[in-house]
């Protein structure tokens, strides 16, 4: 019976759905076919008196990936920290000389990447010491990789806070012609503007920038990068973000 309890919780763990693992478990213990009918009744049981625990199980597991990922993010971030930190053509906010960093990870049209944008400017004004660096990602279709090249070619012109706040506070997706309309009015050579949208050299930026989010592990949006170390993927709220920032920044 010991055997049949070990096997139990082995069942358990995994969530118990599944008798073609019953099976398998219990012919590898060795076990009889009344005693694998047996375990199986008993994991049927317990399931049906105990649901939770399937969706206990299966939050745990979630959880466990969730920290693996991080934790191999993380080990990415060093690896790949000349990338990031000393990549000349990433848009900055706040203090260009900060010692303290955060590195957005955000498409556009993401929802919880504008949520998170909307806060951005309290938490630079709580911290004169932040430096914002800002990798744009379109994962999200099209709509998604105009506006980043767009956002690109305001860069060049030293206007990507600007149009970024347009596009990011936009209730539709921007056409090529209304972000070349929204260039020239926020003082851009819109001729530059729109040749700087269409260039091999832009492609080639954003390009850069899917190989990096490859090499990092990430796939969604948001992902924060505070103080060069700890990765934050998904949404941050505001209060709780500025505790990251504050914890030190390790020595190098």
């Amino acid at each position: 019976m010991k055997k049949i309890y070990l096997t139990l919780l082995s069942i358990t763990s995994l969530t118990l759905s599944s008798n073609a693992f019953a099976e398998e478990t219990a012919s590898a213990s060795g076990f009889t076919s009344a005693q694998t009918e047996e375990v199986k009744k008993i994991v049927g049981d317990y399931i049906s008196q105990n649901p939770e625990v399937i969706t206990e199980a299966l939050q745990a597991a979630r959880e466990k990936k969730q920290k693996e990922e991080i934790e191999t993010m993380q080990k990415a971030v060093v690896q790949h920290k000349e990338k990031i930190f000393k990549n000349s053509r990433l848009p900055i906010a706040g203090n260009p000389k900060g010692t303290q960093s955060l590195v957005v990870f955000a498409d556009p049209y993401c929802g919880y990447c504008r949520k998170l944008h909307e806060e951005l400017p309290a938490i630079m004004d709580s911290n004169k010491d932040l430096k914002i660096l800002f990798v744009d990602m379109p994962i999200m279709g099209d709509n998604s990789v105009i506006a980043v090249k767009a956002m690109i070619a305001a860069n060049n012109q030293g206007k990507y806070v600007p149009l970024q706040k347009l596009i990011l506070t936009s209730k539709d997706p921007m056409t090529h012609k209304k972000l070349v309309k929204k260039a020239k009015s926020l003082g851009m050579d819109p001729k530059k503007f729109e040749a700087d949208l269409k260039s091999k050299e832009t492609q080639d930026q954003l390009n850069q920038t899917l190989a990096l989010a490859e090499e990092l592990g990430i796939h969604a949006t948001p992902v924060i990068i505070v103080n060069e170390t700890t990765v934050a993927p998904g949404y941050v709220p505001e209060e709780e973000l500025k505790k990251m920032i504050a914890v030190p920044v390790p020595t190098k």
